[in-house]
């Protein structure tokens, strides 16, 4: 049994399977279909489209080069590390946020960087 429903744009009975997905409607699908849904998209683009563009340049001008939860955990780890070494990787993966094989693995890679910089 094929269910339908009646899009409130085109006014036609499509398949539900034509509509997209809304949890917040009591049948759990969108209004329109999705052909109405691309058109009406479209639409307002086309109407605010100075509008869009000048907000995506401003947050590309804006955004930093991007930076990653990773960094960020990175350069916590490390300067904890930096002020007390003697800390132990859990209480340091406390403090950068970070899970405690991440900050073993940074350790390491701390190590290995500076017996390479004493060896030169």
């Amino acid at each position: 049994m094929d269910m339908q429903k009646t899009c409130a744009g085109c006014k036609e009975f499509k398949l539900i399977n034509q509509f997209g997905l809304d949890k917040n409607r009591s049948d759990g699908r969108a209004p329109y279909c999705k052909d109405c849904r691309h058109i009406i998209s479209h639409k307002l683009y086309e109407k605010h489209k100075e509008k869009i563009l000048r907000s995506q340049k401003l947050k590309k001008l804006n955004k930093p080069a991007s930076v990653t939860f990773r960094d960020i955990y990175i350069e916590k780890a490390r300067d904890a590390i930096r002020k007390n070494p003697s800390l132990c990787n859990s209480t340091i993966a406390k403090i950068a946020g970070a899970t405690y094989n991440f900050i073993c693995r940074e350790r390491k890679k701390m190590k290995r960087r500076c017996t390479i910089n004493t060896k030169n």
